[in-house]
C-alpha cells in the first residue's frame, strides 16, 4: 500500500484529503485552460436567451390576468380548470387575438366593460361545446343471450 493509506486514525482524514485533492488537481491539469467559443455563435446565444427572458417575464407578469380570466370563466361556465385554459386558447385562437388580450377583455367585462361581439360569440361556441350533455336515461335492462336468440 502507499504510504498515504496507512495512516493512523487521528492523521487518516488529513492525509486522505491531501490524496483526493492531488487527485482532482491531476485531473484539471489535462482539461484546457481556456474555452474559446466563436463570438458568432455567442452573439446569437446570447439574442436567444435575452428574447427568452424577455418571453418569461411578459408571462410571469400577465399570468394573474390569465388566472383571473379563467376563474371568471369557470364560475360563468361550470368548468374545470382545464376546460376553462382549453375556452380562452379557443377563444383567442378563433378571433385571431392573443390570449392575454382576450383574458383582460373577460376580466374587464366582469367591471361592466362589453366584449367585442367576436369575442362574445367565439367565447359562447366555446362554452356550449364543453355543456354536459341532458342526462342519459337507462334502457331496459339486457338480457344474457337476447342477441343470439335473435340471429337463429
Amino acid at each position: 500500500m502507499s504510504r498515504p493509506l496507512r495512516r493512523t486514525a487521528a492523521r487518516g482524514v488529513v492525509g486522505w484529503s491531501v490524496l483526493l485533492l492531488a487527485g482532482a488537481s491531476a485531473c484539471l491539469a489535462t482539461v484546457p485552460a481556456v474555452i474559446v467559443p466563436d463570438p458568432r455563435r455567442a452573439d446569437t446565444e446570447l439574442a436567444r436567451l435575452r428574447a427568452e427572458v424577455d418571453q418569461l417575464r411578459r408571462a410571469m407578469a400577465t399570468r394573474p390576468l390569465v388566472d383571473q380570466a379563467r376563474g371568471v370563466i369557470m364560475a360563468i361556465g361550470g368548468c374545470t380548470p382545464q376546460d376553462s385554459w382549453e375556452v380562452l386558447v379557443e377563444v383567442s385562437q378563433r378571433t385571431n387575438t392573443k390570449l392575454r388580450t382576450v383574458a383582460a377583455l373577460v376580466v374587464a367585462a366582469t367591471a361592466g366593460e362589453p366584449l367585442p361581439e367576436p369575442v362574445r360569440a367565439a367565447l359562447r361556441t366555446a362554452l356550449r361545446r364543453r355543456e354536459p350533455g341532458p342526462p342519459s336515461r337507462p334502457g331496459p335492462p339486457s338480457r344474457p343471450g337476447a342477441h343470439g336468440a335473435a340471429e337463429r
